[in-house]
């Protein structure tokens, strides 16, 4: 009898684990998340998952000790993603989380991938920020009730990967400067983040940290290259070298992309006041934006709506691009949300993007004061709708 007995409550736990797989399944296939997700749900034990994770991200270690390492922090985070997947199935929370190539990294080790940092400004500092900021409070009204926004280009902008370099300033700012080349051009160009990175910046450590702003006055006073004469290597190039980096930075101009290019951004701005009414109104004004944001919570996101974000005392660790916002019925709850690009490559989120809840403070670029940026060209014109794609109406 006992034994009849676990036999029939091994079954109806299969099942049910079997309707929760199902039932992830077809909200990773709806968020239209990469099919890596999709092989770990086939996976019937953690030591699927841990050989599967190796190969799928090329995982090696020197040692069995660090192997063994690795393989606990592993353990961990899977034991947290079936969890959520259970709650996501039995409809408690609009998002999922999923394996990545963070799955084996402490929350230390995936700092290295943030990179926003504030310094401190003098007087003169301050002023010429102070300069910079633009209001935009008269255009919100013209936002009205709008419910959505998407400003992907997909087929034309790719997601990048910064990979273990804190150049994430770089990569937010170079994405603003990118939509508005293509979207006054139709041609996509791919400018580098590396040389961003490395002459950007006072002291030559760009992965270890900085602001848009900086990013957006390196463009200003020197243009930049493409990518393809000045390739990523995430890391901080001529850091020991003083007048090579100089000359690189400052007197080996290879810039082919300048405020004077036809169709290039010739300016930028900080919004002002900092709120989330605002950001949606600038979001049409101006396409896309460079915010600030804290992104401890994003390590193991996989698609959907991330409620849980950082609370409203986090401090901001972290730039990405700001892509539109929306609202969508997860779970049978109604939620409005910020559409996200990240540059953590496409293999993270939804294809590398991620949508987080709007309207309820977690959204932490609201504290940040410089924490939205955009760029503008002299192609601007002054009723132009981003989100709809012609000039303004108020219908």
């Amino acid at each position: 009898m006992n034994l009849l007995f676990l036999l029939l409550l091994f079954t109806f736990l299969s099942r049910i684990r079997g309707n929760h797989r199902e039932k992830v399944r077809e909200a990773l296939h709806h968020f239209g998340c990469d099919q890596t997700a999709l092989k770990f749900l086939d996976c019937k034990d953690n030591d699927e998952e841990w050989n599967l994770f190796q190969k799928i991200f090329d995982k090696k270690y020197g040692d069995e000790t660090t192997k063994t390492q690795r393989r606990k922090i592993f353990a961990e985070k899977a034991e947290k993603i079936r969890q959520n997947h259970k709650e996501f199935a039995n409809g408690n929370v609009t998002y999922l989380l999923g394996f990545n190539k963070f799955s084996d990294l402490t929350d230390s080790e995936i700092k290295q991938f943030m990179g926003v940092k504030r310094k401190s400004l003098n007087f003169a500092s301050w002023l010429g920020m102070l300069s910079k900021t633009k209001k935009i409070s008269s255009f919100v009204a013209n936002v009205g009730s709008s419910s959505s926004c998407n400003l992907r280009e997909d087929h034309a902008i790719p997601v990048k990967d910064q990979k273990s370099c804190g150049a994430c300033w770089a990569f937010s700012a170079i994405g603003v400067l990118e939509y508005i080349y293509y979207k006054n051009s139709q041609t996509y160009v791919d400018l580098s983040e590396q040389k961003t990175s490395d002459c950007a910046r006072t002291l030559p450590s760009g992965c270890n940290g900085g602001l848009p702003e900086e990013a957006y006055k390196y463009y200003m006073s020197y243009g930049l290259p493409k990518e393809s004469s000045a390739p990523y290597t995430a890391t901080n190039t001529y850091a020991n070298d003083y007048l090579r980096r100089t000359y690189y930075c400052y007197f080996a101009n290879n810039a082919q992309v300048t405020t004077s290019t036809a169709n290039a951004p010739n300016n930028w701005h900080i919004l002002t006041p900092n709120t989330e009414e605002n950001i949606k109104a600038a979001l049409h004004k101006y396409g896309w934006l460079s915010v600030c944001v804290n992104a401890n919570e994003w390590s193991t996101y996989q698609g959907g709506i991330l409620t849980e974000t950082a609370s409203k005392k986090a401090d901001v660790n972290h730039a990405v691009n700001l892509v539109g916002y929306g609202e969508e019925t997860v779970n049978g709850k109604t939620t409005k949300f910020w559409l996200i690009r990240n540059s953590w490559g496409s293999s993270w989120g939804e294809n590398g993007y991620i949508r987080i809840e709007r309207d309820v403070g977690a959204f932490s670029i609201v504290q940040y004061a410089s924490g939205t940026t955009y760029a503008t060209s002299k192609n601007d014109k002054a009723d132009f709708d981003f989100c709809k794609g012609k000039p303004y109406t108020n219908s």
